[in-house]
């Protein structure tokens, strides 16, 4: 699951909701020039708030480069597809196995 420009919150719910899934949140803080002092410093407020939850998500991209970005979002789909609790033929891959060596 990949979501873009979400709140902290929703995030949150998100990932509890998909709690199987890894869950790719892609914030983009724009300060437009139309914007007034009082808007700017609300959203870096928040982007702020936003910021100090970095430490809990699983995966951060920075996106200073667009084909290195999408590159890692790549990587990263393939490692979680070949983590164990998503490969659900392992049980009886093992159970085959262990049989065979017990043989």
């Amino acid at each position: 699951m990949i979501c873009s420009s979400i709140e902290w919150n929703s995030y949150k719910r998100s990932k509890k909701k998909f709690a199987d899934e890894r869950v790719f949140h892609a914030k983009k803080r724009q300060i437009r020039n139309k914007d007034d002092d009082k808007t700017v410093k609300l959203r870096m407020k928040e982007a702020r708030s936003e910021i100090s939850h970095w430490s809990e998500y699983d995966y951060i991209l920075v996106n200073d480069n667009f084909e290195k970005v999408k590159k890692n979002i790549i990587k990263i789909i393939e490692i979680e597809k070949i983590k164990r609790n998503r490969q659900n033929t392992l049980p009886d891959f093992i159970s085959k196995l262990n049989m065979s060596i017990n043989s």
